[in-house]
């Protein structure tokens, strides 16, 4: 294969396991990324290439003026969408922002530093604010790492580390379809978890705060939730206020816990 001097040497590093010389992988590939531009768009927008480069901020506010100038093309467009190679994608806007994806040591992940946070919050807030082609109204960007070495005395070590983030455009979450049924389950989900809260607060002799816990889930939740359910909570808020007897908080806790554990 032509050993180390055949490869960048950043890939090469990546051929054996950390402090040993033992090589078992070869590099896959290495690219870079270029950053292409229409110069008449920023002259018609008063922009010099200096300006609208200037860094970070000065990129995204010039995306930002293009659109608004209305010239009938979108102000920037990258891979990303449904892209398989979505972390390298992410790395760009993460190393402006001096962020790794592991340690200096190689030990651990650190991709969802807040670094690293921000550069990835850039990449899909192109999307969420409109600054992408039309035709990809949003984006999910979901980074998941598990690092597995053994250390010099052999011992196996394993790190893992994940980073969501998602954006959609107003108008898309608005035609997004309503499943009722998935709405309804947690909607229940939401109430066990607040009268298990509630429950806590009731045994600690809180009642008063019990009971207005409760009621507050309720009244967010009352949309999906079947009326069933919600007379049952309303009624265990009702004799939060008064007191339970140990055996009627018990057997709360226990359904409240059913509902949060079920896969409905």
């Amino acid at each position: 294969m032509g050993g180390a001097d055949a490869f960048v040497q950043a890939s090469w590093a990546t051929t054996s396991m950390t402090g040993s010389d033992e090589v078992i992988a070869i590099p896959w590939f290495v690219d870079v990324r270029a950053l292409a531009y229409r110069a008449d768009l920023l002259e018609q927008v008063g922009l010099t290439p200096e300006e609208a480069f200037a860094d970070l901020d000065a990129f995204e506010a010039t995306l930002k003026r293009i659109k608004e100038a209305d010239l009938g093309v979108a102000p920037f467009s990258h891979t990303g969408r449904g892209d398989w190679n979505v972390v390298q994608n992410a790395a760009m806007f993460m190393w402006n922002f001096g962020a790794e994806i592991l340690s200096p040591d190689l030990t651990t992940a650190v991709f969802n530093s807040p670094e690293a946070v921000a550069g990835v919050h850039m990449q899909t807030r192109f999307f969420g604010e409109g600054l992408t082609p039309p035709d990809a109204p949003g984006t999910s960007v979901v980074l998941r790492g598990e690092l597995g070495y053994a250390d010099l005395d052999g011992r196996a070590i394993s790190v893992e580390a994940q980073l969501a983030l998602t954006y959609a455009r107003e108008a898309e979450v608005l035609l997004a379809p309503i499943y009722k049924e998935l709405l309804a389950r947690a909607s229940e989900v939401e109430l066990a978890t607040a009268a298990a809260r509630a429950l806590r607060l009731e045994r600690a002799g809180q009642r008063e705060e019990a009971r207005s816990t409760l009621v507050q889930a309720l009244a967010a939740a009352a949309v999906y939730t079947p009326a069933q359910v919600t007379a049952s909570y309303s009624e265990l808020a009702g004799r939060m206020e008064q007191g339970l007897s140990e055996a009627d908080r018990k057997q709360a806790q226990f359904a409240s816990y059913k509902t949060r554990q079920s896969r409905g």
